[in-house]
């Protein structure tokens, strides 16, 4: 499937990228939240090092965490991803990002990357216990 045109981009991702530092950190329930609301990638830059058309395409999928998720790399764990891409859907639709997430061209296959490979993460409660 190729990536949905970016000249069709969700109404609702364009009001969360004019909004963001406005908005409150999507991983306050889960605890530690501080400072101030930084623009987190969905998918790390990290994870896109080896493929700049990989890393143009997750620039797109930003959303909002307070400065202590961020820095403390919690919102990169395998089951943050799945709470803010669940979240991330709600506002643009989980069809188009299901589309765009299977669609980003990595250099080596990523199925951990996926929307499968996201969505199959534990959740935080099966983590913890709780």
């Amino acid at each position: 499937m190729s990536r949905p045109n970016l000249d069709e981009i969700p109404p609702g991702l364009l009001r969360l990228r004019a909004n963001l530092h406005q908005q409150s950190c999507w991983l306050f329930h889960y605890g530690g939240c501080r400072g101030h609301i930084t623009a987190q990638h969905l998918i790390s830059r990290g994870r896109t090092i080896k493929s700049p058309e990989a890393r143009a395409a997750c620039e797109w999928l930003l959303v909002p965490v307070c400065y202590g998720h961020n820095i403390g790399r919690m919102a990169d764990a395998g089951w943050a991803r799945r709470v803010l891409a669940k979240r991330l859907a709600e506002v643009v639709g989980e069809d188009w990002l299901r589309a765009y997430v299977d669609a980003i061209p990595w250099k080596v296959p990523r199925p951990e990357l996926s929307w499968k490979g996201i969505m199959s993460a534990p959740e935080y409660s099966d983590l913890t216990g709780g």
